[in-house]
């Protein structure tokens, strides 16, 4: 097995980003994640196992996402391939805390962030009435 790497998850939004912190996620299998994922009107059914005391969550086409000692991880492949943003790995991550969230899994608190607070100062356009 390969080395893990922490997985903040974050939720993206057109104007917003949704940041998930605090969370804590139940004890359960892998069994339990089967069928909790099954409730969900989801196109294709996501590959789910469990090796060494850790759930693999692996959507089709979408990062894998490790479950160990009730927090989220990836591998430092997927963390560093080209196969996959950053980005794109911490949604993932929250699509699956939402739904353990709904299923009574897992616990966590939500911040929402204006997308503009992530662009430096100097960066951002300056609106009209600010240029005399």
């Amino acid at each position: 097995m390969s080395e893990l790497v922490s997985v903040t998850p974050v939720e993206y939004q057109e104007k917003r980003i949704i940041r998930y912190f605090g969370y804590k996620l139940d004890v359960f299998d892998a069994e339990r994640l089967t069928s909790v994922v099954k409730k969900f009107n989801i196109k294709q059914s996501p590959r789910i196992w469990e090796d060494s005391g850790m759930i693999f969550y692996q959507y089709p086409e979408k990062p894998l996402i490790v479950i160990k000692e009730r927090r989220f991880y990836t591998t430092r492949e997927v963390w560093e391939g080209e196969s996959f943003t950053q980005k794109q790995i911490r949604q993932q991550a929250s699509i699956l805390l939402r739904m353990l969230g709904k299923s009574e899994l897992a616990l966590c608190r939500r911040k929402s962030i204006a997308k503009w607070k992530f662009i430096p100062r100097k960066l951002r356009k300056r609106s009209s009435h600010q240029n005399f």
